[in-house]
């Protein structure tokens, strides 16, 4: 067996002890108390701004001061106890690929236009940009550095060959986007990271990008009632969000099921599937 020493030893020492403090009940606590101190000073000097413009923050400047994310950036963890790795353009086609199966297997096809509602820096974007049809992706994210750090991990060729689309999410881009009426729609863990006070700004704005036909599949962190995992993570009951969903839009059909094979090595919970699909247009027949 292989010894780890050195800068990576120390990286997943300290990961493993992350790690460790996280499951433990009372520490969780702690953490969630201080959290919420730092979020509401955050609120004082940012009044009216949502909870994900504070994740935004909190994230940049984790990213910004060199400490590796498992998902966002371009520096992560390989294991659960955190072998730190730093992510190129030779390596980072490795990331999000199972991610991407789920989505493949819930329908999506080249020719559709297909939007990735919280593309982050692209770890499962990357993928569906390589799939779909040319000018088919459109990445949008409350963060145009998190979308800035993928695209400059995506090789120039690809971008120059498939034209995809990336924006930070606003008003006008969700009308924007409804007007370019995609069909397929694909949200991959973002939920984790929206407090059940704001569940009806992220259906709303899933209601306002969805027309008829169109289709959205959400993978989400799950547990048998609404639990918050962390600092700024929550898992989520399919009745509690069935509840929030039914309450922006009560015509969408909605089904749930479970998620076979995660792609994450560093956040190993229970995941499940949301998918909401909108009725078609009736097409009326000559008499």
């Amino acid at each position: 067996m292989a010894v780890v020493s050195g800068p990576e030893s120390e990286m997943l020492t300290k990961r493993y002890f992350e790690k460790e403090f996280e499951r433990s009940s009372v520490m969780r606590a702690l953490s969630i108390l201080w959290a919420d101190r730092r979020s509401a000073a955050w609120r004082r000097r940012n009044p009216g701004k949502p909870f994900s413009d504070y994740y935004a923050d909190h994230v940049r400047a984790h990213l910004d001061r060199g400490k590796p994310h498992p998902t966002l950036g371009s520096q992560g963890f390989t294991t659960e106890v955190g072998s730190h790795v730093d992510w190129d353009r030779a390596n980072f086609g490795t990331r999000g690929v199972n991610a991407w199966r789920e989505y493949l297997g819930a329908g999506i096809e080249p020719t559709m236009r297909a939007v990735d509602y919280g593309c982050g820096s692209l770890r499962v974007g990357q993928h569906a940009i390589r799939f779909l049809d040319r000018g088919n992706y459109w990445g949008i994210d409350v963060s145009q550095s998190f979308i800035d750090d993928g695209r400059n991990l995506l090789d120039p060729s690809l971008i120059e060959d498939k034209r995809p689309r990336t924006s930070a999410i606003s008003d006008e881009l969700i009308e924007l986007i409804a007007q370019w009426e995609p069909q397929f729609i694909f949200s991959h863990t973002v939920l984790q990271h929206v407090p059940e006070a704001e569940l009806g700004v992220y259906f709303g704005r899933l209601a306002a990008m969805m027309g008829p036909g169109s289709k959205a599949v959400i993978e989400f962190m799950a547990a048998p009632r609404t639990r918050r995992l962390k600092a700024m993570s929550w898992a989520y009951a399919d009745s509690m969000l069935r509840d929030a969903a039914q309450a922006v839009d009560a015509t969408w059909s909605i089904a749930f099921d479970a998620v076979a094979d995660g792609d994450s090595q560093v956040m190993k919970k229970p995941r499940r599937v949301m998918t909401l699909e909108r009725a078609a247009k009736k097409t009326s027949v000559a008499a």
